[in-house]
């Protein structure tokens, strides 16, 4: 016999046979456990059938009228809300849409976006100065494909539509 066998032999609640008592005498690990079973068998005996039967065998009444409890509660709580909304109506919604108006960069702006790209973008853009102001912003067009992602990119998109001639792809 093998220890599992044992094992479920004991979880079964079945007499020890012949098999079994030999594989305890050879095992220590399965003789300390089935000690430890038979010790615990023997502190704690199996009720009676009759106290079984009273414990187990009743109806649960208590289980009955908290199901009931909560079926009632649920059903007044959607009435009230039914009753709740038909008596005091939402007022009606109002759609507001807002514009927004932007003004045209200046030439700060376009100076402070091309900053903005050199030090980002440093091997894919050059930018022209003359003194405060950005003469020219020559970019590969791989740098357009981080439009949707980058706010910097997203400036340089403004300067395009709104001064073109500053913006130049190579």
């Amino acid at each position: 016999m093998r220890c599992d066998e044992l094992r479920q032999q004991m979880l079964d609640g079945a007499p020890a046979d012949a098999a079994a008592h030999e594989h305890i005498a050879s095992c220590p690990e399965c003789r300390d456990e089935f000690g430890f079973v038979t010790t615990m068998r023997q502190a704690h005996p199996e009720p009676s059938a009759a106290l079984r039967e009273r414990v187990l065998g009743r109806p649960r009444r208590r289980f009955r009228w908290s199901v009931a409890a909560v079926a009632a509660s649920i059903a007044l709580a959607l009435g009230a809300g039914f009753v709740g909304g038909r008596a005091f109506p939402q007022p009606p919604r109002v759609e507001i849409r807002s514009v927004v108006v932007q003004r045209p960069m200046d030439d700060r702006e376009v100076f402070c976006t091309a900053l903005a790209l050199l030090s980002v973008y440093k091997s894919q853009i050059d930018c022209e100065f003359s003194g405060m102001t950005c003469t020219r912003i020559k970019a590969d067009r791989d740098v357009m494909k981080m439009l949707p992602y980058c706010p910097v990119i997203q400036n340089m998109d403004r300067v395009m539509h709104e001064r073109p001639e500053l913006v130049v792809f190579r």
